[in-house]
């Protein structure tokens, strides 16, 4: 998950950047009465690329947050992965504050903050240590309970699987717990990343596979599969259902504390009570919504479309 990349191997893991060039695009909302400046102005730094739904869906909150505050802000967009420290130096001539969204960011955060002890920085999905930087990561273990829980509800034959990647115990753990919750009767298997069509073929008729990069193959196991989504990205086949998790809580509070002047140091994490983390089912599957939500009444709150 997203806590693990900067400290080690990634286990629900975010996709890299896609380089797109030296360059960065911007788009800037600076509506502000001509002359007068705004409460505070917040520079939002995504990795641009297409695919950037975590990205996207944490600049989406930029806009009520402007329309509560009066804080103006733009948001730069960038493939360069060797440029971000000049980056953030440039956009730091304009803007009062830079949200960096993603762990791809969190060395040139670290680097720029040092540089600049008085300016304030924050990052969502990584861990900065450095006085002048908010930090927001997430709590894992709630994505991994939530698929446990539905898998619970959702399985046929009472045998349900997590694939996940090593050093995960915790996620494995997580995941028995909702399964236990929400069918005692349930067996759990476990495999590696990569196992899921062995899971499924041993007779596993759900499987969570607790890791973005896992193959799958040309021809995904025949199971109900439960996989790892970030920001906007739906749940569409071969997923039956996303652990999904959302930067728009997160920015919204650390961009609600710079405005009011009272930025905190330190790292915030946030799960499923937040809104943070959610579980996300595609079209086909909202049928067993309210039957998961009636079985599990947390799942209600943890559900999302």
């Amino acid at each position: 998950m997203l806590r693990t990349l900067c400290a080690r191997a990634a286990r629900f893991v975010l996709p890299a950047a896609l380089a797109l060039g030296a360059g960065c695009a911007q788009t800037a909302d600076r509506s502000a009465t001509a002359g007068a400046r705004p409460i505070v102005q917040l520079a939002m730094v995504t990795s641009g690329t297409d695919d950037d739904a975590f990205g996207r869906s944490a600049a989406a909150v930029l806009v009520p947050i402007k329309a509560r505050t009066g804080a103006d802000y733009t948001v730069v967009q960038t493939g360069n992965a060797d440029g971000h420290d000049a980056l953030l130096k440039t956009v730091l001539t304009d803007y009062d504050e830079i949200f960096a969204i993603g762990p791809e960011f969190a060395p040139a955060i670290a680097r720029t903050a040092r540089d600049f002890p008085k300016r304030w920085f924050a990052i969502v999905g990584a861990e900065v240590n450095e006085p002048n930087v908010s930090s927001a990561t997430f709590r894992e273990t709630d994505g991994a309970w939530l698929a446990g829980a539905y898998a619970g509800i959702r399985t046929e034959k009472n045998v349900v699987a997590i694939a996940a990647p090593p050093g995960t115990q915790d996620l494995i753990a997580a995941f028995r717990r909702g399964v236990a919750q929400a069918n005692p009767h349930a067996a759990v298997r476990t495999g590696a990343a990569g196992d899921a069509a062995q899971l499924a073929a041993a007779g596993a008729d759900v499987v969570f596979v607790a890791d973005s990069t896992a193959e799958l193959g040309a021809n995904p196991p025949h199971a109900t599969l439960i996989g790892v989504g970030y920001g906007d990205a739906p749940a569409a086949p071969p997923w039956s259902a996303r652990v999904t998790f959302l930067p728009g809580p997160a920015v919204t509070r650390i961009a609600e504390e710079v405005v009011s002047r009272k930025p905190r140091s330190g790292t915030l994490e946030l799960g499923a009570r937040d809104g943070a983390v959610v579980l996300r089912l595609a079209s086909g599957e909202r049928p067993y919504a309210a039957r998961a939500a009636k079985l599990v009444p947390e799942l209600s709150t943890g559900i999302s479309p």
